[in-house]
């Protein structure tokens, strides 16, 4: 059944010698749009001067490809690996000319340079010369991919394509939801506890810097029903479970420090349309612009009362930390320092209501913090459109002492309760 859908046209640019590479950009290409054109109402279309080009008179070669194919183009894959290409009149070559070209407008380019083995009697060298003159300048400028094999180059282009494909259309929907007056009736809201409730507006969350103020007093911790069962390995170590965890009461008041300063959030989309939104997917692209902030970070475990083993060359304790596993339909990941992408799936959303994501993400902060969401909506009911949210978090010291904190921690926990911040 036929669709409405954007044209992402993508220049593919390069020299003659990496043919391959020409082809696996062809495919990863056709294999994001197999998976994702449909559900997202865009279309990925390789563009190549070989195909896309038509004979022309009366202008240099490079400038009528110009004209007719790179000035359209929205995006450009670039690869080299031994040469830069022939020169143009403006340019080291007609390669480097397109990268430019499209470098200058603002539109992205994705370059990548191949560190493949090859026949050193193959090489012409002073083109060679030429393409690492190339590259000394280039690296200065930009992100810069490198590759080895061309399984890592496709693995590597599927990822990256991905990314920079998701940044076209946010920056699009951003300039046409300013531009345009038609109002989707959605917001990007926030949602916590149990049972989930919205944050109110103006999205701003209140969390407890938990400062203990007698750390020096804190005392060793002793277990009498804690049994000793020797057990002697055959490499002549000698191990005996369980033993008291001297250290337990120091480490719930860490643990406490660190907790407080998390919460867990959740995802939720409110309707003020008269209109039902089916088939959603959000993508989210989430960044600090003010304070110390992660999201998703290393899982904390509460504090062993007993060492889990103990050895005659000292204490090895054992806490677990994995990387938080987001459960339901929200994922998570880091793009870079300060950023991460959030994405999401919600069936439908029926007329005047708010739906809740099926999954959450954690936040911790180290100090006030501004966060923002910049979310890019795609819908089978509508055109891929921008909604954005910001959460402020406001962080309150509060001096404890340790006798405080193991009263509200130790039994919050031993009562299944989530303590401070929870």
């Amino acid at each position: 059944m036929a669709y409405a859908a954007r044209v992402i046209q993508i220049l593919i640019a390069s020299p003659g010698d990496v043919q391959e590479e020409r082809e696996i950009i062809s495919e990863v290409i056709y294999e994001w749009n197999y998976v994702n054109s449909r559900d997202r109402s865009i279309v990925l279309l390789p563009i190549r001067w070989e195909t896309h080009a038509s004979p022309e008179m009366g202008s240099a070669p490079q400038a009528i490809i110009n004209k007719q194919i790179v000035d359209y183009c929205d995006m450009a894959i670039a690869v080299f690996w031994t040469r830069l290409g022939t020169p143009t009149d403006k340019a080291e070559s007609g390669t480097a000319e397109e990268i430019a070209r499209m470098g200058n407008v603002g539109k992205p380019v994705m370059l990548y340079f191949s560190r493949a083995k090859v026949a050193l009697h193959t090489i012409d060298l002073i083109e060679y010369q030429r393409l690492t003159e190339f590259q000394k300048l280039t690296y200065p400028k930009g992100l810069i991919g490198n590759y080895s094999t061309l399984l890592e180059f496709r693995d590597k282009l599927r990822r990256e394509l991905s990314i920079a494909v998701s940044g076209i259309i946010a920056t699009d929907s951003q300039e046409r939801s300013e531009s345009e007056t038609e109002d989707h009736g959605v917001t990007l809201a926030f949602a916590q506890g149990n049972p989930l409730a919205l944050v109110a507006p103006p999205n701003v969350l209140e969390l407890l810097k938990v400062i203990c103020n007698d750390k020096g007093s804190i005392p060793d911790y002793t277990d009498d029903g804690a049994q000793q069962t020797s057990i002697s390995g055959s490499t002549g170590f000698t191990f005996a479970t369980p033993s008291s965890n001297p250290n337990f009461y120091r480490q719930v008041v860490a643990y406490a420090e660190r907790t407080a300063l998390r919460r867990q959030l959740g995802l939720a989309m409110s309707s003020a349309s008269d209109q039902s939104m089916r088939d959603i997917h959000l993508d989210i692209k989430v960044r600090a612009r003010t304070g110390q902030v992660t999201i998703n970070p290393i899982e904390l475990s509460f504090p062993s009362r007993r060492m889990e083993y103990t050895s005659t060359f000292g204490s090895l304790q054992f806490f677990p930390q994995q990387a938080m596993e987001t459960p339901g339909q929200v994922t998570v990941q880091n793009i870079r320092d300060g950023e991460w992408r959030i994405e999401a799936d919600i069936p439908v959303i029926q007329a005047q209501r708010t739906v809740y994501l099926n999954g959450f993400f954690t936040l911790a902060v180290t100090e006030d913090s501004r966060i923002t969401f910049d979310a890019t909506v795609y819908s089978s009911d509508a055109l891929p459109f921008a909604l954005s949210a910001e959460l402020e978090v406001r962080v309150k010291p509060q001096e404890m002492s340790y006798q405080e904190i193991l009263r509200e921690i130790v039994s919050g926990y031993d009562e299944g309760n989530r303590p401070l911040n929870s």
